[in-house]
């Protein structure tokens, strides 16, 4: 059997397998890349830079190295990999929405990661503060929909870098985390479960089964974590992702309506509307919506 081709990227991106939705990239020293898409997965390959990972929304990603380490990263992590390393990625999650860093090596040394990151594996994922969380937003937001120039975008991302390589070193030192409450612990898990299943059919009978719980006791705890019921929390979910896609604007509602599992565009109005106070078509937050055809 003939060894599997590797792709020597000179930049760091080239086109995934999947239906592509919305993109962006920036290959100067303040590397970017965000991609949204249904259904994704790259083949081997490998980049000539650091690259940090950051699924957004309900996006689930996998990461595996030809090393066979295999990692993956939900929306309250980020991953590390290390340049040169030959890798391929996949969405476990029906939508993959990834926001991803790929910095300079000087950029890297100027945020002061260049020593940290050789003592790390190849690959590695970290937990994300809130404070990395809203910096991040801020990134997100100056670079994909302000599309600052890299000099003004550079402050913002080198403070990004400087949170990352803080929160490593602080993170390799800790213990090991202790066990969580076991009603917290099942709680999560069952978050973790929706949101990796977000767009398909769900019935909560079904769910307290799979986690092998009581209905009541699913009910409880889920609502004590997150201040609603499973469907209610679905629906609010599946909702932001409809946003979200609209806002990109090169999806009819029906699409959108059908990618984030509704039949029919009558259902999905309704729902919208009960969420957000207004029908989909006259949304302020919206600028612009491809028709239906």
């Amino acid at each position: 059997m003939a060894p599997k081709t590797v792709e020597k990227i000179t930049g760091f991106e080239f086109e995934s397998k999947g239906a592509l939705l919305t993109r962006a990239i920036s290959e100067n020293a303040t590397g970017f890349c965000h991609e949204r898409s249904v259904i994704y997965r790259k083949s081997w390959h490998t980049h000539d830079r650091l690259n940090l990972a950051f699924p957004r929304g309900a996006s689930i990603v996998r990461y595996k190295t030809k090393a066979n380490l295999e990692v993956k990263v939900d929306p309250t992590q980020f991953m590390v990999l290390s340049a040169n390393i030959d890798h391929m990625h996949w969405a476990e999650s029906t939508v993959w929405d990834n926001f991803a860093l790929f910095p300079s090596g000087a950029l890297v040394e100027e945020s002061g990661g260049t020593q940290l990151l050789s003592s790390l594996p190849d690959l590695t994922v970290y937990d994300r503060s809130q404070l990395l969380n809203d910096a991040l937003g801020r990134l997100f937001h100056d670079a994909i929909f302000r599309k600052l120039t890299e000099e003004e975008l550079k402050p913002t991302y080198v403070f990004v870098l400087h949170l990352i390589f803080e929160e490593i070193r602080a993170l390799a030192s800790l213990p090991e985390k202790q066990e969580v409450a076991g009603e917290s612990r099942d709680a999560n898990q069952v978050l973790i479960y929706l949101e990796n299943r977000l767009f398909e059919d769900l019935d909560p009978n079904e769910v307290a089964s799979k986690m092998g719980v009581s209905r009541a006791s699913l009910y409880r705890n889920f609502k004590s974590l997150t201040g609603k019921s499973i469907m209610t929390y679905v629906r609010h979910r599946r909702m932001e992702e409809a946003r979200q896609l609209m806002k990109a604007g090169n999806l009819s509602l029906s699409d959108i309506a059908q990618l984030v599992g509704y039949e029919d565009l009558y259902t999905f109005s309704t729902a919208y509307k009960n969420i957000f106070g207004t029908a989909p078509s006259k949304d302020p937050a919206i600028q612009r919506v491809k028709k239906a055809p």
